[in-house]
């Protein structure tokens, strides 16, 4: 948290210095962040009415419910909006993104592998994570690599090079998405895949009606492989998940309320205050209140 927030308030800073330098201010126009300043702007409001508001605005170890946090994330899509207007920069980003998962995989391959007294992972329990928190933050990571590397192989024209490492990428996601065993991260991408796959299809056939030349007139083999991997995953459960984490000696138990008593607790809250809620980040004070025991 502290480093997303460093990060952050530097790469405001370095921006604002070069607008200066250039001697106009250009806000780029999103639809995305109008409700990102609306969602920042309720969270205000609840945070300044909250019974405890230092928790509700800042917290009391860095958590990610807080006033700051959603700041700061609205911030990031603030300056992803105006720096990475262009396509270059974008693919960029792209790059970046994927060859921070690939080091990460690298590092916790090394790890799982090598044991618990290699290098930098001396001390580190397994069992607890992944070096960039819980196994299913990781999930979530490589679901997201996994998701850009098959936009761009299915998308974009790209060099023989480019396609190999994003393929490679792509790999090494569906891989890591497998060890992690979460079942959410799965069928998320699952969801993504379909549409991908059902988009490229109506290209082909508005292609074939229109007798246009098109890049995209192979089918979606990548697209339609992720699919049937996802719902194979996705409903295989442990039987298939559990098998390959066990093997690997990662154990991931997460414990979290059910659905139908985060609902009670909601339901609770809003008859005391309807409007704003309890504020940030005090879902365990409501949840201690009003849970069912």
């Amino acid at each position: 948290a502290l480093l997303l927030a460093f990060s952050g308030i530097f790469a405001l800073l370095f921006w604002l210095i070069g607008r200066l330098q250039d001697g106009v201010i250009r806000i780029q126009r999103s639809i995305i962040l109008v409700p990102l300043l609306f969602i920042l702007a309720v969270f205000f409001v609840g945070a300044l009415f909250s019974p405890a508001s230092q928790v509700s605005f800042s917290g009391l170890s860095y958590e990610m419910g807080t006033f700051a946090s959603i700041l700061f994330l609205t911030l990031f899509a603030f300056l992803g909006a105006m720096l990475f207007e262009s396509r270059t920069r974008l693919f960029s980003l792209y790059i970046s993104g994927v060859a921070s998962f690939l080091a990460v995989f690298i590092f916790q391959a090394v790890f799982i592998f090598a044991g618990g007294d290699f290098f930098l992972f001396k001390g580190f329990d397994l069992s607890a994570g992944s070096i960039v928190g819980k196994w299913n933050d990781i999930s979530f990571f490589a679901g997201m690599i996994a998701l850009l590397s098959l936009i761009t192989v299915e998308y974009l024209t790209l060099e023989k090079k480019v396609r190999i490492f994003f393929y490679v990428a792509l790999s090494l996601a569906l891989i890591a998405l497998a060890v992690t065993s979460f079942s959410l991260a799965w069928g998320i991408l699952g969801i993504f895949a379909l549409i991908i796959s059902v988009y490229r299809f109506s290209l082909i056939l508005f292609a074939r009606k229109t007798g246009r030349a098109l890049a995209a007139k192979t089918l979606p083999f990548a697209s339609l492989a992720v699919l049937l991997l996802s719902v194979l995953f996705f409903l295989s459960g442990d039987a298939l998940q559990g098998v390959i984490s066990n093997a690997l000696r990662i154990n991931q138990i997460e414990v979290r309320p059910a659905w139908s008593s985060t609902v009670e607790v909601l339901k609770g809250t809003w008859k005391e205050t309807l409007v704003l809620g309890s504020g940030p980040n005090l879902f365990v004070k409501q949840w201690l209140l009003l849970k069912n025991d």
